[in-house]
């Protein structure tokens, strides 16, 4: 994006990035949905991989999934429409705008950080949070 916004600045065109965090109740983040996609990816799979991964894996990965999307999600998408229609109507509108306090304090200051420190920092949450155990690994 940041490519796009730099070559179109030579043909007067503004290019602004917007960076939602988590936002309930979209058709991105429907914990409905969610769940039945994946009940039906676990159902096509291999007896093999399902044996590897072991039932109490899919059942405690789709309780994280659960647990991350309405802990962390926001239940107030009017808040990126807002956000989109200030961005439109700016005068002068900023390049780049974060939304919601998971993409402002947490996605876009970890995306700074170089990968390696990314990595210690999921593996923190997992080990805090309780990542779900691989059967196969156990």
């Amino acid at each position: 994006m940041d490519v796009l916004r730099q070559e179109m600045r030579d043909f007067g065109v503004s290019v602004h990035i917007m960076e939602p965090g988590f936002f309930r109740n979209t058709g991105l983040l429907d914990l409905n949905a969610i769940k039945s996609k994946q009940m039906a990816l676990w159902k096509r799979q291999s007896d093999d991989v399902k044996r590897e991964y072991g039932e109490t894996f899919f059942k405690d990965w789709c309780k994280v999934q659960e647990q991350l999307i309405t802990e962390i999600g926001n239940p107030n998408p009017q808040i990126v429409a807002d956000a989109y229609f200030q961005l439109i109507t700016s005068r002068f509108p900023r390049r780049r705008v974060s939304v919601g306090h998971d993409s402002t304090y947490f996605w876009i200051p970890l995306s700074m950080l170089p990968t390696c420190i990314q990595d210690y920092v999921f593996i923190g949450l997992g080990m805090l949070k309780g990542k779900p155990k691989i059967a196969a690994m156990q």
